[in-house]
C-alpha cells in the first residue's frame, strides 16, 4: 500500500541491544493496621498519558484521613470516594526512569499512622507474570523494560 519497508526508522538498530523481560520477582509488603477500619486495600498501577500507582483504602474520617508517599502528603481533597468509606488515591506519575523505585504509602487517620504498604511498577509487573490476561501481561513486560532501558540510558 505504498509502505516502503526498505527503509524503515528502526532499520539499523542492533537487535542484540534490547533487553530480555527480567521479572523483577517482588512482592508487595503490607504492615499490620493498628486503626480497625483504616486500612490499605488494594493497589495497582494506573495506566493513561503518564503511568501511576494508585491505592484503594477504607477510612472510618475521611476528614482527617491523610496518605503520605514518598515526601508528599495526600489530603481528602485529592481522594475518589468508591463506595461505603472506600476510596483511592491516584499518585503523582512515575518517570519511567523511577519504574524500579519502591514506593511507600503510609495511611494516617490524624498523627497516627494505621497502615503501610511498600509497592511500585515492579511490584506490579511482577504481579502481572501470574495473569492468564496475555496483553496485559505483556503490557506490563514491556512497560517495565522501557523503564530499565530509560533507566540504564539515564545513567
Amino acid at each position: 500500500l505504498g509502505y516502503n519497508t526498505d527503509s524503515l526508522a528502526n532499520k539499523e538498530i542492533d537487535k542484540s541491544l534490547l533487553l530480555d523481560f527480567i521479572n523483577p520477582n517482588k512482592t508487595a509488603s503490607l504492615s499490620t493496621p493498628s486503626i480497625e477500619g483504616v486500612e490499605i486495600t488494594g493497589a495497582s498501577v494506573w495506566f493513561d498519558s503518564t503511568n501511576s500507582l494508585r491505592i484503594r483504602f477504607t477510612t472510618t474520617d475521611i476528614t482527617s484521613t491523610t496518605v503520605k508517599v514518598g515526601g508528599k502528603t495526600y489530603t481528602s481533597e485529592s481522594f475518589t470516594n468508591i463506595g461505603e468509606s472506600t476510596y483511592t488515591l491516584t499518585c503523582d506519575p512515575i518517570l519511567p526512569t523511577n519504574y524500579r523505585d519502591d514506593v511507600v504509602f503510609e495511611l494516617y487517620i490524624g498523627e497516627t499512622l494505621s497502615h503501610g504498604l511498600t509497592y511500585g511498577i515492579s511490584y506490579y509487573v511482577t504481579s502481572m507474570q501470574s495473569s492468564a490476561n496475555e496483553k496485559m501481561k505483556n503490557l506490563a513486560k514491556a512497560l517495565y523494560n522501557y523503564g530499565v532501558a530509560a533507566a540504564d540510558f539515564k545513567s
